[in-house]
């Protein structure tokens, strides 16, 4: 009789957690859109948004594994570098990239 109150409180405090848990807001990207972030953040360099977002960046990369941060690092910087070498159409396209991933990032 023991083991099963002990079964079902465990149960219910697994249950509140749960619940408790899915209705916290999910404010953590995952690897692949943190990865997109640290690219948008590398687009933004030099903007108003630029700041806002690498700082956005920094704080989601407290807990990513090596080769998440790795990948990031390399985008923003790949980025930052396509931004200041386009001219003409191509700088039209990183543009708005860069303006709808700020938008959605910021919003």
């Amino acid at each position: 009789m023991r083991t099963l109150i002990a079964f079902s409180a465990m149960i219910a405090s697994t249950l509140t957690l749960a619940g408790a848990a899915s209705a916290q807001p999910q404010s953590r990207l995952n690897d692949l859109e943190f990865v997109k972030a640290a690219r948008c953040a590398g687009l933004a360099d030099g903007t108003e948004n630029g700041k806002t977002l690498r700082t956005y960046v920094d704080t989601q990369s407290r807990g990513r594994g090596e080769l998440a941060q790795d990948r990031a690092d390399q985008a923003r910087r790949e980025a930052a570098l396509q931004m200041r070498a386009a001219k003409g159409e191509r700088l039209q396209r990183l543009s708005a990239e860069r303006d709808a991933c700020a938008a959605s990032l910021t919003s």
